[in-house]
């Protein structure tokens, strides 16, 4: 067999992220692959190696080991690549753990399904409060939805999307935003979900958040910025977006009674399918006037309770309606955020009348990290970079 495989290396002198030919042979992978030290793997033996899944719905099979002292982790896309260990013959404590691996992924995948499955079913329990009072129904099937599924969602939903576009890993980048959410995140109580923050290699000025903690800003936002306060009152309002489940409320509230219906008649393919689709367009949603003002006001009272001065967001969202003009078409943060007028004079208001509060300086500056990026493709969005 010489089957050859792309995939992608972590590790071994390469940068990470990069792409390597990889040929399957009876007791080793083969890889072509020459690090910027100029350290060059030939053969990478399976004994030793892990075997896993990574990335939205496993779309990776993924292969850890250590060589020369250098961990690695290969990933590759192409399932045919655990037929044709099958077919070479590779050892079998090897090829146990493969065959382990993969059973416990079937059994995630059917578990997964359960979850856009039993939403579906939750919505028909719930569908008599959508015929009699559709708001009071929508407020009852969120609140039964439990924090997991939202997880499930919101993973899925960053996984379409990090496909398409790559993520700042520039290590001084990372820690100014690391100091911003640790602080904004410190001031909640009773958080159901492992936030995670990430920057996105792209010009648009836009920030969004997802079901279940995933929240991602461009990096043309930070940019767009004067300071780490108006990024930082950004992040505070989609903080607020997915603590008070916009997205999946939004999501509930658009199946409305096509989805009740579907699952009346056993559709049960139809509600997944709705749901992966609803999930996926999740980054480019929309949110009504209420679930703005709402975002408004708690992420400015997050501001508050973090020490942060509370004038970054009408101050950042006042820039961008000013700039409407002037920027490029890339301000997409206008559609999805509208800026309006009225926001930031209620926004302005608020802040008058609790008056600007106890700050706390950043100890890293924005500044210094504009133009930074480092962009690598993240399959897994829980992986840490």
């Amino acid at each position: 067999m010489n089957d050859i495989y792309k995939a992608i290396v972590h590790g071994l002198g390469k940068r990470d992220g990069a792409t390597c030919d990889l040929t399957v042979g009876g007791s080793a992978f083969q890889v072509s692959l020459e690090g910027e030290d100029g350290f060059r793997v030939a053969s990478l033996p399976y004994l030793g190696m892990q075997v896993g899944f990574a990335g939205v719905d496993d779309r990776y099979v993924v292969f850890e080991g250590s060589v020369d002292n250098r961990p690695f982790k290969l990933m590759v896309s192409d399932k045919k690549i655990i037929s044709t260990l099958e077919a070479v013959g590779a050892s079998r404590p090897f090829m146990d753990a493969l065959r382990y691996t993969v059973t416990k992924r079937d059994r995630r995948s059917m578990g997964r399904m359960s979850i856009f499955v039993g939403l579906g079913l939750l919505i028909l329990l719930i569908g008599v409060g959508i015929w009699f009072g559709f708001s009071l129904g929508v407020d009852k099937a969120v609140s039964l939805v439990p924090p997991e599924w939202e997880v499930a969602l919101g993973q899925s939903a960053a996984g379409s999307l990090l496909q398409e576009n790559k993520v700042c890993s520039d290590p001084a980048l990372a820690a100014v935003m690391n100091e911003m959410g640790a602080r904004l995140i410190g001031g909640l109580d009773n958080v159901p979900y492992n936030f995670r923050i990430r920057v996105l290699d792209t010009d648009d000025v836009n920030a969004f958040a997802l079901p279940g903690g995933y929240l991602f800003l461009n990096k043309g936002l930070i940019e767009q910025a004067d300071d780490g306060f108006e990024v930082a009152g950004v992040l505070a309002h989609e903080i607020q977006h997915a603590m008070l489940r916009h997205g999946i409320r939004n999501i509930v509230r658009e199946a409305g009674v096509m989805l009740m219906l579907q699952v009346l008649v056993g559709d049960t393919g139809g509600v997944e399918q709705f749901l992966l689709y609803h999930a996926a367009s999740l980054s480019s949603m929309s949110f009504s006037r209420d679930q703005e003002s709402a975002a408004d006001s708690h992420g400015l009272d997050l501001m508050y309770r973090a020490n942060m001065d509370p004038t970054g967001l009408p101050r950042f969202l006042k820039k961008l309606a000013a700039k409407e003009g002037s920027l490029s078409n890339t301000l997409s943060i206008l559609s999805t955020h509208p800026a309006s007028r009225s926001r930031v004079k209620e926004l302005q208001a608020m802040i008058q009348r609790r008056g600007s509060g106890n700050i706390k300086s950043l100890t890293r500056d924005l500044q210094s990290v504009k133009g930074r990026c480092d962009p690598v493709t993240l399959a897994d969005p829980d992986a840490p970079l």
